[in-house]
């Protein structure tokens, strides 16, 4: 949250209204993610000695409707997983870069937002999965990494600034001033601790 400049509050609400338009996606990156996603699957497979539930079937999706609603217009939450370790209680999510990654550490923590918003929405209805387990695919450097539910993150830092703009979703129209005003990079810089576990230095692919 934060971290990609056209992912501003602005900018998306924007595109929603039609206003802007969607940067067209790159297709080859995202059959590569399709392509590498049971690779990074069976990784954590290995690795944890626990089976991933729906590899090879449809994603899980968790969706949290009417999140907020008001004279028939509602905001609904979701995401999906990449899949479920329900021996350890955690969900797995799978990244797999185009271009080579060395610090692995820094682009998981890139993620960080979107694992701990799927274990908000995911809890909120009703599961009580501790944690994600992380990996980053990659030939010769795939990391996996154990990513700790986080609620002083999700209660106190990313879910005001997805309650406001939903209300902004709602109204149809932004304020002049949000509350949660980025001023600066800083103002949507975590002041908490980011757990990220490492529990895979190194594996053949």
């Amino acid at each position: 949250m934060g971290h990609d400049k056209y992912c501003s509050r602005q900018n998306y609400f924007a595109i929603l209204k039609g206003e802007k338009e969607e940067p067209p996606i790159n297709e080859e990156f995202t059959e590569h993610g399709k392509f590498c996603e049971p690779y990074g699957v069976a990784a954590v497979i290995v690795n944890r000695g626990c089976w991933v539930d729906s590899f090879g079937k449809e994603q899980w999706n968790f969706c949290l409707q009417d999140y907020m609603k008001e004279n028939g217009t509602t905001v609904d939450l979701s995401c999906t997983p990449d899949g479920i370790i329900k021996d350890l209680n955690c969900l797995c999510e799978i990244k797999s870069p185009f271009y080579k990654v060395e610090d692995t550490q820094t682009y998981a923590l890139r993620h960080y937002p979107q694992i701990q918003f799927q274990l908000y929405v995911a809890n909120t209805l009703g599961n009580k999965y501790v944690g994600t387990f992380l990996c980053i695919y990659q030939k010769e450097n795939t990391k996996i990494f154990y990513v700790p539910i986080n609620k002083d993150y999700s209660d106190n830092f990313m879910m005001p600034k997805v309650e406001e703009f939903s209300r902004y979703l709602i109204k149809g129209k932004l304020d002049k001033e949000f509350k949660t005003k980025k001023n600066s990079p800083k103002d949507f810089q975590y002041k908490g601790k980011m757990g990220l576990e490492i529990r895979e230095e190194a594996m053949p692919c």
